[in-house]
């Protein structure tokens, strides 16, 4: 179960990291690892928060 919310995850990142870097390319705009950095943390956090949740969701109904 959490593998492929795992796997939504980073297809989703891919998406969004790949959306921000051409259109930085074409608007010209310098590169900024720190925007990188801050939507793969706000990301990865809230994968892992949603994740357990599921987790615990289903150990407590059986």
């Amino acid at each position: 179960m959490w593998k492929s919310a795992l796997n939504k995850m980073l297809w989703g990142l891919l998406v969004i990291f790949a959306f921000r870097f051409f259109s930085d390319m074409f608007t010209g705009t310098p590169f900024n690892p720190q925007w990188y950095l801050t939507a793969f943390l706000i990301i990865l956090v809230t994968t892992l928060i949603s994740t357990e949740a599921i987790i615990l969701y289903k150990r407590h109904k059986h």
